[in-house]
């Protein structure tokens, strides 16, 4: 069967990796739409803020900004291929396994909801791939024969492991889910119980410094930069009662295990039920086998969520980075004692049709409300000019107040940002909506500041709202666009 004949060919399986990625991830691939975030050319400063150094360090050299269109893609599903054939090597799977493994790993449509993200979506992939080969090194340092080779491995591990994080902070759940998944997919010969006991102490020393390293990084290029550190989870950690908080992460992790945490994300419940017949299996087993591998299996369905016990909530798709890995890990590991060969690929396939089927329709979403976003950037452009001919946009400022939502219907439930509006986003970001006119050669419009936004208040009530086009008024010096009623994103305070 094709399946097999891969086995002990790495190329020919990345191949194979590589040309189902392209396939599923086809329209993202040949159809350009600019994401939110992406119509800054340099977040230098930004990442700088968040913690991603790395990110900052792929874009001085290696991965320059801003992104191109057709090759940062391409380049993503490159390295992604990559580290899924690492990870299956990782994993120590083989053949028909291998290619399984590794084409659900580049299709779960998690990996979508990072792409989205063209600004990063290069320095992401390169991110993924060095948190697995760190688990990898990891791995290799344990099992070395001698203490030398061992430390260098594991120092190695450290370092590319607090790299990654310089990319993308939540990939450190990575190599926690790929060394899990490597103890569970062990063959019976493998497994000792008190050799997995063991690896349980040098992996939580690895982590922990891997962290620590990322900390320190973090804190230098900060202070060189000269910028304040920003949390991404601030936004999504509130104050609740104790009670609220069970609640809302007993919530989350339900709503992720059955896969209705976001579009596309349907089929997960596939690796819940893989996990429920992996420890049902091994229930004939001894006391402390049975214990360790139903752990095992447990840690492997549920690590990619894990961050939902820091927000005590349900977490944008995008932070569930290793739900990918969990899902092919666990569904190899089912189908491995379960199925035939044939039954297997007929799985694969189906699989690959839904998640390719999911992934388009997610970019197709975005491309539509892209579409009617230039159209409407246009439109306000053309009435601008013809209404006040004579005024000089280099000179007097643009203020768009407010938010309007394009092609509503378009927006899939629980897509995340998928099919959102630049003139909607933080309910209307007048910088934003500047900067996209920028990007798209429409306009060049100047930026406004709280006295000049003060000084057009009175009119403000006085406007209809878009489309209308007398929505559009000069006052006091300002050209003043209402978008909608209430005030939208601003980076200064006016009251």
């Amino acid at each position: 069967m094709m399946l097999a004949r891969h086995e002990d060919h790495p190329l020919r399986l990345f191949m194979v990796t590589l040309v189902v990625a392209g396939l599923t991830y086809g329209q993202w691939l040949t159809s350009f739409v600019l994401n939110i975030d992406g119509e800054v050319p340099d977040n230098f400063y930004q990442t700088i803020a968040l913690g991603r150094w790395f990110h900052a360090v792929l874009r001085f050299g290696l991965l320059p900004e801003p992104f191109l269109p057709y090759f940062t893609n391409l380049t993503s599903l490159f390295v992604l291929s990559a580290a899924a054939c690492l990870a299956a090597l990782t994993l120590s799977l083989r053949g028909y396994r291998a290619v399984f493994f590794s084409v659900l790993f580049v299709t779960f449509p998690n990996l979508a909801y990072q792409l989205e993200f063209l600004n990063q979506a290069d320095t992401f992939a390169v991110g993924y791939g060095l948190a697995i080969l760190s688990a990898y090194l990891f791995l290799c340092g344990i099992s070395a024969p001698r203490r030398v080779s061992q430390y260098g491995y594991l120092v190695l591990a450290v370092v590319l492991l607090a790299l990654a994080l310089g990319i993308y902070q939540t990939l450190v759940l990575v190599p926690a889910v790929l060394v899990a998944g490597r103890l569970l997919l062990q063959t019976d010969e493998e497994l000792i119980g008190v050799s997995n006991l063991r690896l349980a102490v040098p992996f939580c020393v690895y982590t922990i410094l891997a962290v620590l390293l990322y900390t320190a990084g973090t804190a230098i290029s900060q202070g060189l930069i000269g910028v304040d550190g920003q949390s991404y989870f601030s936004g999504y950690v509130e104050g609740r009662s104790f009670g609220q908080y069970v609640i809302g992460v007993g919530s989350a992790f339900g709503s992720s295990l059955v896969g209705r945490s976001a579009f596309g994300f349907i089929t997960y419940i596939l690796a819940t039920v893989a996990a429920v017949f992996l420890i049902a299996k091994g229930w004939k087993r001894a006391v402390g086998e049975r214990v360790q591998k139903a752990l095992l299996v447990v840690a492997v369905l549920l690590l990619p969520f894990a961050f939902v016990l820091l927000s005590g909530t349900k977490l944008p798709p995008r932070i569930y980075v290793a739900a990918n890995l969990s899902f092919a890990i666990l569904l190899t590991a089912a189908t491995s004692v379960l199925w035939s060969r044939k039954a297997v690929f007929v799985l694969l396939m189906c699989l690959c049709i839904f998640h390719c089927n999911a992934i388009t329709r997610l970019f197709v979403s975005d491309k539509r409300v892209r579409d009617a976003d230039i159209q409407m950037a246009s439109q306000i452009a053309t009435i601008i000019r013809v209404k006040y001919p004579t005024i000089d946009l280099a000179s007097i400022p643009v203020y768009f107040h407010g938010a309007h939502t394009n092609l509503a219907e378009e927006k899939l439930p629980g897509s995340d940002i998928f099919g959102s509006s630049f003139f909607a986003w933080d309910n209307g970001n007048d910088v934003r909506i500047k900067n996209f006119n920028r990007y798209y050669g429409i306009a060049d419009y100047r930026p406004v500041g709280p006295e000049q936004i003060k000084a057009v208040e009175f009119i403000l009530p006085t406007l209809p709202t878009w489309p209308d086009a007398n929505s559009i008024a000069l006052s006091n010096g300002v050209v003043v666009v209402k978008l909608g009623a209430e005030y939208g994103w601003l980076p200064f305070s006016i009251r």
